[in-house]
């Protein structure tokens, strides 16, 4: 029967996930005041997370079930371009960030599990504390995307680009143009200030410590 091991994880997965986040962080805005723009964005987070996770799927049957789940938010998010389902489109595209939420919860959970558990930190190993670090910005993008939708007064402006105030929180830049209003958001950015503080300081700094170039290994 056959066992997955975490070691067995195929070398430089890691930096394929970081080209395609870093792809999507160009892309973004400068394609997303526009229908089309929205629909490449979901695309892209489609195939983020399908890269990102792949590695960790022992089965092709059990990758395919979870890209077929993951292709349903991205119907979902299509959807939402047709200004003919008026408010169902809004509601259809809610369900769709909230299926991404999960699923980049989930493979932000796989690659730090495996992350931690490499027997050598290499560059890779690296690259996805970097890899996780992203995908937070991205998940509290969404977050604030969902508080908008569900209180219009959730912060001062409306009808951001939350991806673009996500990292800006995240990286503890704040121009201060876009700010939280009421009591959940304000806990939101709080928590990603903090993480955006913490994580690089201390887990990345640990794995750029602990890194072994290969001709440094026995």
């Amino acid at each position: 029967m056959y066992r997955f091991s975490w070691n067995k994880i195929p070398h430089r997965h890691h930096t394929q996930l970081f080209v395609t986040l870093i792809a999507l962080f160009i892309v973004s805005p400068l394609v997303s005041r526009s229908k089309l723009g929205q629909i490449v964005i979901a695309a892209f987070f489609f195939i983020a997370l399908a890269v990102g996770i792949r590695p960790f799927c022992p089965s092709s049957k059990k990758f395919a079930r979870l890209v077929m789940l993951m292709a349903i938010g991205l119907g979902l998010q299509i959807l939402n371009a047709f200004d003919i389902l008026n408010n169902i489109a809004v509601d259809f595209s809610t369900a769709g960030i909230i299926i991404y939420c999960v699923f980049i919860l989930f493979a932000t959970g796989l690659i730090f599990r495996q992350v931690i558990t490499d027997e050598f930190v290499t560059g890779d190993t690296i690259i996805g504390g970097i890899c996780i670090y992203l995908l937070i910005g991205f998940l509290w993008g969404l977050f604030y995307s969902l508080a908008a939708r569900f209180d219009s007064q959730a912060f001062n402006q409306t009808n951001f680009d939350t991806m673009y105030f996500s990292f800006t929180t995240l990286t503890t830049l704040g121009y201060g143009d876009i700010s939280p209003t009421n009591a959940l958001t304000r806990m939101l950015t709080n928590l990603e200030a903090i993480i955006g503080q913490m994580y690089p300081a201390i887990f990345i700094a640990r794995l750029v410590s602990l890194y072994i170039s290969p001709n440094q290994r026995s």
